[in-house]
């Protein structure tokens, strides 16, 4: 097994595992984490961990995309509950109380998966997409308007990048670099925090859900960081 398959097994056995966690208290999260453990490697685990979160969930509602012939997921709920987005071959907005598609964040024509990351910030009225340009870039979305309000683009070329996340309270990006390097990024500003070292080959992150430690991963060492905070607008 290559050091490529490596980090993807592992990065699919960490998402099972929290997919483990939230099973009982919330069976929908965990289906989405068992769901995308799944499409990063497959293993038994993320597989029977899917199908228990399916058979504890409670589906309510059905969202239409407006599209044929096209299969949604992931989606990832805001945390006020009132929305909901999903990804096909666009990004689409729904409201939870009515079952309506608000908007919907269409590709370039000559993209077919356009989204590498899209999430609610924790007010519920903005949503973040990111996909692939020449270099990692942002966008944020007006919810429920889906007026795009603003746009950030680093200064970092897509192709050397291995994984970037943007932290719970939306005030600084992480990301991890296929030569073994890391750094964190200001969503205010754009500029550089920090540098990241100590690995040797390709780096995974992840922050913790208050924004306040920053774990970042290769093939032989994990660390775990208390980057500095920023106030973010």
């Amino acid at each position: 097994m290559n050091a490529e398959s490596q980090f993807k097994l592992a990065r699919s056995r960490e998402l099972a595992g929290l997919a483990k966690e939230a099973l009982e208290t919330d069976p929908e999260l965990a289906m989405l984490l068992a769901s995308e453990a799944l499409s990063t490697a497959y293993t038994a685990e993320a597989e029977s961990l899917l199908h228990q979160a399916v058979l504890a969930s409670r589906v309510r509602q059905r969202l239409a995309t407006g599209e044929s012939n096209v299969w949604v997921g992931p989606v990832v709920p805001s945390p006020d509950g009132k929305y909901v987005a999903g990804l096909g071959n666009s990004v689409h907005v729904w409201s939870t109380e009515s079952g309506e598609r608000l908007f919907q964040v269409e590709p370039k024509p000559y993209v077919i998966s356009f989204v590498d990351h899209f999430s609610f910030n924790s007010d519920s009225n903005r949503l973040v997409t990111s996909g692939p340009e020449e270099n990692v870039t942002l966008s944020f979305w007006k919810v429920p308007s889906g007026e795009l309000d603003t746009k950030l683009e680093l200064p970092l070329p897509s192709e050397d990048v291995s994984q970037f996340v943007l932290s719970p309270d939306w005030s600084r990006i992480a990301i991890g670099y296929l030569d073994g390097t890391a750094s964190l990024w200001s969503t205010d500003t754009g500029e550089k925090i920090a540098d990241l070292n100590g690995h040797i080959s390709r780096v995974g992150v992840a922050f913790s859900r208050d924004s306040q430690r920053l774990s970042s991963v290769d093939e032989q060492t994990a660390k775990v960081w208390m980057p500095p905070r920023v106030k973010n607008n």
